[in-house]
C-alpha cells in the first residue's frame, strides 16, 4: 500500500500531467454535450432514419481511418502540444456551425472536417502522455485518464439534459466550443518537447511511408499488440452494429425522450467508471481473460436490452441498468487493452502505433453502423441488437478458449523487440 501511495504522489506532482488531464476533462465534457445535442437534433427533432444515423456514424469515424496513420506520424515528428492546440482551436468554429445547419448533409460535412482535426489530436495526446509520465507511473496515469473520460460520460449527459430542456440545443454547442478554448489554454502550460530535427516538407513526405511501415513492423513483433488489435477491432465492428442504433431503439419506445437517452448513457459511463476504479487498485496480470469477460458481458447486455425494449410493459425502464452493466463490461475490454499497449510501446513509436490502432478501430466503427443500419431497416432495430449481442458473446467465448498463449506473451517484457 505504501509503494502504491508513493507512486500516486509522484504522479500528481507532475504538473504537465495535471494540465493534460485538465485539458482532457473539459474537452471530453464538451464532446458529450456536443454529441448528445447532435443526437437530439437528428433523432428526436429531425427524425432521421436508421440509415441516415448510420451515415452520421460513418462521418464520425471516416476521418480517423483516412488521417489516423498520417497523424500518428506527425505526432512522432513534430511537437505534440502544438498539434493538440491547433486541433482544439480549429474545432471551435466547426462546433458553432452545427447551430446553423439546416440539413443532414451539412451536418455530415461538418462532422468530416471536425473528425479530421480530432484524428490529429488523439495520437498526439497519447504520445504526450508517454512523453511526460515516467514508466513506473504509466498504469496509474492511464487509469486516471480513463476515469476522467468516463466521469465526463456521466456528468456530460446530465448537464446536456439540463441545457437541452432549459436552454435549447444551441446552448450545448456553445458550451462545447468554450471547452475547446479552455482545453487549448490548459495545453499552453505544458512544456514543449525539444525537437531534435525539423525536417523539410519534402523530407517529411519522403519518409512518411517508411515511418508508417516501421510502425506496422513494430506491432507485428509484439504478439499481444497484433492479436489484441485484431480482437479489439472485431469487437468494435460487432459492437457498433447495435451501438450506432441506440437512439433509434430508445426513440421507438413510447414516451422516451432526450433526457432518457442522457440517463442511459450516463449509466453506461458510471459502469465503466466503476470498472476503472477496481482495475486501478492492482496491476493487470492476465489480460485476455479480463477482456473476454467484458466481451461476453457486452453481448449479454445488448441482447437483453433488445428484449427489454421489445416487451414495452415497464421493463424498458430497466434499460439504464442494462447499460450500467454494459459500461462495466466495456471497461474490462478497453482499459486492459489500452494499458498493455501503452506499456509495451516505446515512446518513439507511440504516435504511429496509436494512430494505426485508432485508424483500424475507426474503420470498424464506420463499417459496423452500415451493417446495423441495413439490419435495422430490413428487420428492425431490435434484431440488430440481438445479432450484435449474440456475436459478441460467441467471440468472447472462442477467444477465451483459444487465446491462452497470446495472453502469456502480454505479461512478458517485449519492448526490446522494437
Amino acid at each position: 500500500m505504501g509503494d502504491s501511495q508513493a507512486l500516486q504522489r509522484g504522479l500528481w506532482r507532475n504538473k504537465s500531467y495535471r494540465y493534460l488531464l485538465g485539458s482532457q476533462l473539459v474537452s471530453n465534457l464538451g464532446d458529450w454535450l456536443d454529441l448528445l445535442a447532435l443526437f437530439a437534433l437528428l433523432s428526436f427533432k429531425w427524425q432521421i432514419t436508421s440509415m441516415e444515423m448510420a451515415y452520421t456514424m460513418i462521418c464520425f469515424g471516416l476521418p480517423m481511418v483516412v488521417f489516423g496513420p498520417i497523424s500518428g506520424v506527425l505526432a512522432d515528428r513534430f511537437e505534440r502540444r502544438t498539434l493538440m492546440i491547433i486541433s482544439d482551436v480549429l474545432r471551435i468554429p466547426l462546433v458553432l456551425a452545427f447551430i446553423f445547419g439546416t440539413s443532414v448533409w451539412q451536418i455530415y460535412i461538418i462532422l468530416l472536417v471536425k473528425g479530421a482535426l480530432g484524428a490529429l489530436f488523439n495520437p498526439a495526446k497519447n504520445g504526450k502522455l508517454k512523453e511526460i509520465v515516467a514508466p513506473e507511473h504509466m498504469d496509474k496515469a492511464i487509469t486516471y485518464s480513463t476515469m476522467i473520460e468516463q466521469s465526463t460520460k456521466i456528468i456530460g449527459p446530465m448537464l446536456s439534459g439540463v441545457l437541452l430542456s432549459g436552454f435549447g440545443i444551441a446552448a450545448a454547442f456553445y458550451v462545447d466550443a468554450a471547452s475547446f478554448l479552455l482545453s487549448a489554454l490548459l495545453l499552453i502550460r505544458i512544456p514543449i518537447r525539444q525537437v531534435i530535427s525539423s525536417p523539410s516538407a519534402h523530407e517529411a513526405r519522403k519518409s512518411m511511408i517508411k515511418e508508417l511501415k516501421s510502425g506496422f513492423a513494430f506491432m507485428s513483433k509484439v504478439p499481444f499488440i497484433l492479436f489484441g488489435t485484431f480482437l479489439f477491432c472485431l469487437v468494435i465492428l460487432v459492437l457498433q452494429i447495435a451501438d450506432s442504433q441506440i437512439t433509434i431503439l430508445l426513440r421507438d419506445i413510447p414516451g422516451m425522450s432526450t433526457e432518457f437517452l442522457g440517463i442511459t448513457i450516463a449509466a453506461s459511463g458510471l459502469g465503466l467508471l466503476g470498472t476503472a476504479t477496481l482495475l486501478s487498485r492492482k496491476s493487470i496480470q492476465s489480460v485476455l481473460p479480463i477482456m473476454c469477460t467484458g466481451i461476453i458481458g457486452l453481448g449479454v447486455v445488448f441482447a437483453g436490452a433488445a428484449w427489454l425494449a421489445l416487451l414495452q410493459n415497464g421493463f424498458e425502464l430497466l434499460i439504464p441498468l442494462a447499460f450500467l452493466l454494459g459500461g462495466a463490461s466495456a471497461g474490462l475490454v478497453f482499459i486492459p487493452f489500452n494499458s498493455t499497449v501503452q506499456k509495451r510501446t516505446p515512446v518513439e513509436y507511440s504516435g504511429r502505433v496509436f494512430g494505426t490502432i485508432g485508424s483500424m478501430t475507426t474503420l470498424m466503427s464506420i463499417t459496423g453502423p452500415v451493417i446495423g443500419g441495413v439490419l435495422a431497416t430490413l428487420y428492425g432495430v431490435v434484431s440488430a441488437f440481438i445479432w450484435s449481442g449474440s456475436l459478441l458473446a460467441i467471440i468472447g467465448i472462442l477467444t477465451l478458449i483459444l487465446g491462452k498463449s497470446i495472453d502469456r506473451s502480454a505479461t512478458t517484457n517485449v519492448t526490446e523487440s522494437a
